[in-house]
């Protein structure tokens, strides 16, 4: 009995390091990698991650986001360059400050160098205008998407984070017509991190459940979906998995892959962060 669990609970480790999946965090403070990259990557390398959001910091130095990205791809570990806030989608300056900055960054680096992607979250929900007139920040959160993919090196993916009930979300524009949010930001972007923060995978409101609509939309579409969940202490402890034990964790994202991964879209999951889930294994 004992070989048997031991058994079971390897193939669910196994499903969840499964190397054709993703991966993923987010690097929020990038001064983190200043002078500790090769701890990072030896971290992010022990833990399985092939892919980073690395938070941009304008005013450091290119010379540590060239270190540190060329280190991370000889590494098989894939850099995005990570932005957002949701005064975005009122303030054009923020956005074309990171859309050259990026620009330049790619221009002038050599390939081994490069990110491979920008990741964008941008919550407008959080904005007043959110409840004052949301169609009209639709409508800006969908400019701003527009603009980043056409204004970055064409070269890179378009990543965005997006929140699970976008598929609630209902807008109508002279621009871009009428249509469900979520649906409408999955044809227009790269890749989508689906931000499911639930601490189970089962039942009603679980992970499974809220990722449906926007894991088979994806897949009609050949698009990929990225499952985030969250690691952080929050107000709501059943949307972090920050109470809950490593194993559990483990056990509960085999449950999610099991579930998905007849479907092409389902492309693995993202951990939010890098440092509460170093603190969460005791890193």
């Amino acid at each position: 009995m004992i070989f048997i669990s031991c058994l079971i609970l390897f193939k669910c480790y196994k499903v969840f390091i499964n190397t054709d999946y993703t991966k993923a965090t987010w690097i929020w403070n990038t001064e983190e990698i200043i002078g500790d990259e090769v701890q990072v990557i030896q971290f992010l390398k022990q833990e399985s991650f092939n892919t980073v959001y690395l938070y941009i910091q304008s005013n450091l130095e290119v010379a540590y986001y060239k270190r540190f990205i060329k280190m991370a791809n000889s590494n098989n570990i894939s850099v995005y360059a990570l932005a957002g806030d949701p005064n975005w989608i009122n303030e054009t300056k923020q956005v074309d400050d990171f859309c050259n900055w990026i620009t330049s960054y790619q221009k002038n680096s050599s390939l081994e160098e490069k990110f491979k992607g920008v990741h964008i979250d941008v919550e407008p929900y959080l904005t007043d205008n959110w409840e004052t007139d949301r169609q009209k920040s639709i409508e800006s959160y969908q400019n701003l998407l527009i603009k980043i993919k056409r204004e970055t090196d064409n070269t890179l993916t378009l990543g965005v984070d997006i929140p699970f009930w976008f598929d609630n979300v209902s807008y109508t524009s002279s621009l871009y017509d009428s249509g469900i949010l979520s649906d409408w930001i999955i044809k227009n972007t790269d890749e989508i991190t689906l931000m499911a923060y639930r601490n189970y995978a089962d039942g009603a409101n679980g992970i499974n459940q809220i990722i449906k609509n926007e894991v088979l939309l994806a897949n009609k579409l050949h698009k990929p979906i990225i499952v985030g969940v969250e690691t952080q202490k929050l107000p709501e402890a059943h949307l972090s998995f920050y109470n809950k034990s490593p194993k559990y964790f483990k056990e509960t994202l085999s449950k999610v892959t099991r579930e998905y991964e007849r479907f092409q879209s389902f492309k693995g999951f993202s951990i939010h962060t890098y440092k509460s889930y170093k603190e969460f294994i005791g890193g």
